[in-house]
């Protein structure tokens, strides 16, 4: 019989295109068109990208061809930014690749807007997953232009998603791979591997984490350690417990093997990769603990179960516990539980919110509506209350919740939704530096829409948001650029030589994240570099928390109406203050929301105020209140005058 694993195509003047649409289902679009334009497309299986068993791909758009490759090339796959998918969806055809074939070069495609172009310049994870199947990187190429293939290979899929789980052949090319790696195991212990370190996570996993290391279970949060060292914890342990998610497609990189595996499922009724996980466990049971589950928000204002917080069934939970051997009802605490819980609420709340503006009123309105069970885990963070009617606990929405809930747009939150009106004072601000300063190059952190963004007239722009609410798409060329990432993650990958005239940052409404995003510019800046910061004067105490849910929902509560939140922003101005001492600036308050502009002269001396980030940090609106004159306020016109000149 033939191996299973060595089943391949080979194909002459093949066009390799780079990705148009990669994962981009939640945008509409689909999750694989570019790569490859194999010859009859549609009579191909093995080639193409399939999931169980039918291909999913669309056809990649046919363009010219830039550049010709005469060797022999073999066709590895797209190298995309999610875990999980890189490895169920793309790492699938890796090994049977290195392993047949010793001198073609190894080929991989990318989305035509990443940046990289190296596999040290993908994301970290990309390369770990190449050095488990000793990809070398001197034979990878990764396609940036069209380019046509005179030979190509293609082996197949040796596991696909929608629960198609691998053969015996390829499982002996883990088996012998993971023995060459990691030797033989010696079983030993229960491993629990969490999720409380990632934003999508059981409310309260991290106290789940506290039970169990008291009953010696050691817990791995996969993102602090190494692949190889996952592995070698995984393969060693007697019993796996799993926080449903991406950590379960490392499972997928080793051999058979493995011990008894415990899956809390996140999402109802979900089982992933079943049949991967029985071909090389023990036994594999799906327990499914979730009482509720509260939805993340879709760009589009649908319901994203994928992006939502999971709440435990504790009797479940329980059982699940038990059968493991472990008297989980010795050391649980209900009240340090429920304290977990509304804390995870709160952290999540506030991910959402930085993911898309007006999440909390949608989830409240959803909490409402769909989701009633709900109301009393969120009665603290959304602003209901819980009222005893006919003797038993009916929870009723009241008060701030509610109001916010049924609550019309406001004039000011309109004009910040609309594509065209959202901030024209940004717009009117940076134009009119750009203008004076003869800007060539502009970042903004935070582009949520295009409604700032889109109308900057400086010739390169670039833009960073987790989530955009427009089809980035229609934005792009070769002189705008967007990345649909965190803007840690940009900083971290944005080549040090890079430098930007003008900074809009106009992100998350936070401290702390705001300055690490100054700082971060600050080394892609040069003399002339212009800093604008949004946010940095709330208009009342309300607008001052850090969670815009509360401020909103405070202030009805007290009486007040309107929608403004600025969270503790100001706090940055406090900073450039105290520890650029290089630096001058200016708060503009009037003609729109209030902004500081930055830039570098020494003209004005500041003597440092508090000289500590720590006081600083624990400022509070009475605070800024009393002491005022360290933001410098100023109108519109008395700030460009000063900037013009310093």
């Amino acid at each position: 019989m033939q191996n299973e694993c060595m089943a391949h195509q080979s194909f002459s003047n093949v066009l390799i295109t780079p990705y148009e649409e990669l994962l981009n289902t939640p945008s509409g679009l689909s999750d694989h068109r570019g790569g490859p334009l194999w010859p009859m497309w549609d009579g191909q299986v093995l080639a193409r990208h399939c999931r169980n068993r039918v291909p999913v791909d669309i056809v990649p758009t046919e363009v010219e061809t830039e550049t010709v490759y005469d060797g022999k090339m073999a066709w590895m796959g797209p190298i995309v930014g999610h875990y999980g998918h890189m490895i169920a969806d793309f790492s699938m055809r890796m090994l049977p690749t290195v392993t047949y074939e010793k001198n073609a070069v190894l080929a991989f495609g990318k989305h035509k807007h990443n940046t990289f172009n190296t596999i040290d310049g993908a994301p970290a994870f990309v390369g770990s997953i190449l050095d488990w199947f000793d990809v070398p990187r001197d034979r990878t190429v990764i396609i940036e232009q069209p380019t046509l293939a005179a030979e190509i290979v293609v082996y197949g899929q040796q596991e696909q998603l929608d629960n198609i789980g691998p053969s015996a052949d390829y499982l002996d090319l883990l088996d012998a791979l993971s023995e060459r790696k990691l030797g033989s195991p010696v079983k030993n212990g229960r491993i629990f591997v969490s999720r409380a370190g990632q934003p999508i996570r059981f409310a309260g996993e991290s106290y789940l984490e506290f039970v169990l290391g008291e009953m010696n279970v050691k817990t791995v949060r996969p993102e602090n350690i190494s692949l190889r060292e996952q592995l070698e914890i995984y393969r060693s342990a007697e019993i796996l417990l799993f926080s449903e998610g991406s950590a379960l497609h490392s499972l997928q990189l080793l051999g058979r093997g493995l011990g008894d595996i415990f899956i809390l499922t996140r999402r109802p009724g979900a089982r992933m990769i079943t049949n991967s996980l029985s071909a090389r466990a023990e036994s594999v049971r799906y327990s499914d603990v979730v009482k509720t589950l509260v939805p993340g928000v879709q760009p589009t204002f649908q319901p994203a179960a994928e992006a939502g917080l999971s709440f435990l069934d504790i009797d479940i939970l329980f059982e699940t516990i038990s059968s493991m051997g472990l008297p989980i009802h010795r050391v649980w605490s209900q009240t340090e539980y429920e304290a977990a819980v509304d804390r995870d609420i709160g952290e999540w709340l506030a991910w959402q919110n930085s993911r898309l503006e007006g999440a909390s009123a949608w989830i409240s309105r959803f909490i409402d509506s769909h989701a009633p069970e709900a109301r009393t885990l969120f009665q603290s963070r959304l602003g209901f209350s819980r009222q005893d009617t006919s003797g038993d606990a009916a929870v009723q929405g009241t008060e701030a919740g509610d109001r916010l809930a049924a609550a019309p747009a406001s004039p000011a939150m309109s004009e910040h939704a609309s594509s065209a009106g959202r901030s024209p004072w940004s717009v009117r601000r940076i134009n009119q530096l750009a203008r004076w300063r003869n800007a060539k190059s502009y970042l903004e952190i935070g582009v949520a829409t295009e409604a700032t963004f889109g109308h900057i007239n400086i010739p390169e722009r670039t833009g960073v948001n987790p989530l955009f609410r427009f089809d980035a798409a229609e934005l792009r060329d070769d002189k705008t650029t967007l990345f649909e990432t965190t803007s840690d993650e940009f900083f971290c990958i944005l080549p040090i030589e890079k430098k930007y005239d003008i900074i809009f940052l106009s992100g998350h409404h936070t401290f702390e994240q705001t300055y690490r995003d100054f700082c971060n510019s600050i080394s892609h800046s040069h003399d002339k570099t212009v800093w604008v910061i949004d946010n940095t004067l709330p208009d009342d105490v309300f607008s001052s928390l850090r969670d815009e849910n509360k401020a909103v929902g405070y202030r009805y509560a007290a009486g007040g109406t309107g929608y403004s939140w600025h969270g503790d922003t100001f706090k940055i101005v406090f900073c450039v203050h105290d520890f650029h001492l290089g630096m001058n600036y200016r708060t503009i308050v009037s003609s729109g929301n209030p902004q500081t502009l930055i830039w570098r002269s020494n003209k004005e001396w500041h003597t440092p105020f508090l000289d500590s980030l720590e006081k600083i940090s624990r400022l509070s609106y009475f605070d800024l209140l009393e002491n005022e004159r360290i933001m410098r306020y100023a109108s519109e016109e008395e700030a460009f005058a000063v900037f013009r000149n310093s």
